[in-house]
């Protein structure tokens, strides 16, 4: 995504907007760890914390950006109110840090876990 400032043009990579997404995500109460957009045999796979790419996908839209999530959350937890919550928190931080707004933020619970 490209910005002009005045005295030039700024670009922040995809990559970039994804790993601010993470780890806005790994920070949000409920979330145990970044899922996998596939999953094979119904069992969802907990990627490491250096796996943005695939666990969050960034398209761009005229002005905006769209997010979409893949996350394991806690059994026991509210999921819709785990879901709204990164939904506010991934948003803000993206557009804190990059100055570009972001339309939407869709998030894919794939799986719990107990946490211990």
């Amino acid at each position: 995504m490209a910005k002009d400032k005045g005295l030039g043009v700024i670009h922040i990579s995809d990559e970039v907007i994804a790993e601010i997404a993470g780890r806005a995500t790994l920070e949000c109460y409920g979330v145990v760890g970044l899922g996998s957009p596939g999953i094979s045999g119904g069992v969802a796979k907990l990627l490491s914390a250096d796996k943005f790419k695939k666990s969050v996908r960034v398209l761009r839209e005229n002005d905006g950006i769209k997010i979409t999530l893949y996350v394991v959350a806690e059994y026991g937890t509210n999921l819709p109110e785990v879901a709204h919550n990164l939904m506010t928190q991934v948003k803000y931080a993206v557009e804190r840090m990059v100055d570009f707004a972001v339309e939407s933020v869709d998030v894919n619970i794939q799986s719990i876990k107990v946490s211990r």
